[in-house]
């Protein structure tokens, strides 16, 4: 019973890399969207943590090059649209000219 729960739970092959970047990105969607709401409850840093469900749901699945990506464009998300000022990136890109 234990061998068929563990069989279930591991696969041999991760599903399709297409199928793991469009889980990324809709997972990235929705927990941009949870976090802007939840930025005026609680702190924005402490709702950030939403993010890292996703990260571990794309690595748990795909493995590890998939879940940087995932990682990367989550930190990109909450950058953009999650620390003030809205729209702008606080990465340390400077703007020329």
């Amino acid at each position: 019973m234990q061998a068929d729960l563990v069989a279930r739970l591991v696969r041999a092959k991760p599903p399709s890399l297409v199928l793991g970047i469009t889980t990324g990105a809709l997972i990235v969607t929705v927990e941009t969207l949870l976090v802007y709401p939840l930025g005026f409850v609680a702190s924005r840093e402490a709702a950030a943590v939403i993010f890292i469900l996703g990260v571990l749901v794309v690595a748990s699945i795909w493995g590890l090059r998939l879940a940087v990506a995932t990682a990367v464009t989550s930190v990109a998300a909450y950058n953009f649209f999650s620390l003030y000022p809205f729209g702008n990136s606080t990465l340390g890109i400077r703007k020329l000219g």
